[in-house]
């Protein structure tokens, strides 16, 4: 059994002259529900709309946001449940005549909690999940005009069965900062975060598996004759937890990853390519028979000079 949800918000409108363009519609409130007797899977997306497109020295519309919570379920009867879940924000508006800033992206907010043992009276013998958000990217800046900010992305998933649980995986991306031409600066990459949780109840030996990816947006390149890049996006905290307490056998495994943005490339005397983005505060725990985990941390990279422009400072990290 297979159902599928998928929901998009309507564009911004545009503008002219010193106004700014309509945002995108907001997403939010999909959902699907699967049931089968060996295999069932249910998949929701929804994208938040386009901002307007900015004319004339005015500055395009934010994108929309998009928030989904507890979208997926279903039940299967000793059989294998997957669950999907995607939420995207929309692209801010870009600029496109005159002096025109971009619109910044629109924020991916998706938060997925399920637990088998309580919801359904016949539990799975596999329980998958994933949870994503996405944040969108920051509208183009022309003339003198910066390009947007990207939005922000989290991402959460907590998942609890009676046999193997794989919550694989809680992903969260900032959206990237719009680049820009002329004389103005790219826009700043969006920071994220995500947090994975598995849990099963299981005596017998079942995997279990949580898994936190984090990446921070890219900072806007400056396309023009002189601009610095944007900072890449923040990967503020990956948490991935994997436990089986009652477990006889196999493992429980927990993987958390971050990556800081990288910065845009600059260009130009005086200007300079944009810092990376800083990862901080990854954690990963796991308990079970036998238990594994990996923690991994990359500061982004600073963003290139070109035409005199001086090269941006690469993000430090530090795991304790």
């Amino acid at each position: 059994t297979v159902a599928n949800a998928v929901a998009t918000g309507g564009n911004g409108g545009y503008a002219h002259g010193s106004g700014t363009a309509a945002a995108g519609g907001a997403a939010s409130l999909s959902s699907a529900s699967a049931v089968g007797g060996t295999a069932a899977t249910a998949s929701v997306s929804q994208t938040g709309g386009l901002g307007g497109r900015g004319y004339n020295g005015s500055t395009g519309g934010a994108g929309g946001n998009s928030t989904l919570t507890n979208g997926a379920s279903g039940s299967t009867t000793g059989g294998t449940l997957a669950l999907h879940q995607t939420a995207a924000g929309g692209a801010g508006g870009g600029g496109y005549s005159g002096n025109d800033a971009g619109g910044n992206g629109g924020s991916g907010t998706s938060n997925l909690t399920f637990n088998d043992v309580t919801a359904n009276s016949g539990t799975s013998a596999d329980v998958t999940a994933y949870s994503r958000g996405y944040a969108g990217h920051g509208g183009y800046g022309r003339g003198t005009g910066a390009g947007g900010t990207g939005g922000t992305g989290t991402a959460t998933l907590s998942v609890t069965g009676a046999k193997a649980v794989y919550a694989q995986t809680a992903r969260a991306l900032g959206g990237a900062g719009g680049a820009s031409g002329g004389t103005g600066n790219g826009g700043a990459g969006g920071n994220a975060s995500a947090t994975a949780t598995a849990i099963s109840t299981t005596t017998g030996a079942n995997y279990v598996y949580g898994g936190a990816k984090v990446y921070g947006g890219t900072g806007g390149t400056a396309n023009g004759t002189s601009g610095s890049g944007g900072a890449g996006g923040n990967a503020t905290g990956a948490s991935a937890t994997a436990t089986e307490a009652s477990a006889s056998g196999a493992h429980a495994y927990a993987y958390a990853k971050e990556a800081g943005g990288g910065g845009g490339t600059g260009v130009g005397a005086g200007r300079s390519g944009g810092a990376g983005g800083t990862a901080t505060g990854t954690t990963a725990s796991a308990t079970g028979k036998s238990a594994l985990l990996d923690a991994v941390e990359f500061g982004g990279a600073g963003g290139s000079g070109n035409a005199g422009a001086s090269g941006g400072a690469g993000a430090s990290t530090s795991l304790t």
